[in-house]
This record gives C-alpha cells, sequence and structure tokens, in this order.
C-alpha cells in the first residue's frame, strides 16, 4: 500500500468514528462508566491521533538513524548512516 492510500484509508477511518461518535461514546461509558464529557473527548482526542498519524505518513519521514528498504516502505536502523547513534525501536528521543 502506497503511502498516499494509508493517509487516505486512515483519513477514512477518523471520518467514519466522527461521524458515529455517539455510538463510541456510548460504549465508552458502558465500558468504563465516565461521563459523556470525558467518553465524547477521548473520542474527539482518538480521531485527532488517527488525522496526525494520517498527514505524518503522507510527510514520509524516516527517523535520521535509519535508512529504507529498497522496494519497501519500511525503514531499518543502520549503523553506515548513524554510527554513535543506536537507538532501540519505539524511542524517539534525541
Amino acid at each position: 500500500m502506497t503511502t498516499g492510500e494509508r493517509s487516505r484509508r486512515l483519513l477514512n477511518l477518523a471520518a467514519t468514528v466522527e461521524e458515529a461518535a455517539d455510538e463510541y461514546v456510548r460504549a465508552e461509558q458502558a465500558g468504563t462508566g465516565k461521563p459523556a464529557s470525558e467518553a465524547r473527548g477521548e473520542v474527539e482526542q482518538c480521531v485527532d491521533l488517527v488525522r496526525f498519524y494520517a498527514g505524518a505518513v503522507r510527510a514520509d519521514l524516516t527517523p535520521d538513524s535509519g535508512a529504507r528498504l529498497p522496494g519497501r516502505e519500511s525503514w531499518v536502523p543502520t549503523l553506515e548512516r548513524s554510527p554513535a547513534r543506536q537507538v532501540p525501536c519505539g524511542c524517539h528521543s534525541p
């Protein structure tokens, strides 16, 4: 899947969740007992987060300690590009 297609799918997901927000709010309340305002805030936060990642994938950025795999959209850490910086997967701090 291309980055453009992934971005479009994430944006569609965000729109779908936003359209069904009331259902998600009720489900969150039923599962956690939270007040409607707090549950709605979490649903809205979820939509914002998915939209953020839809934009991030379009930016096509990789961490500076890695490189793209040939023919893939994934990246892997490489010592050739940054021998002094070995970052464990999941860590993004400088």
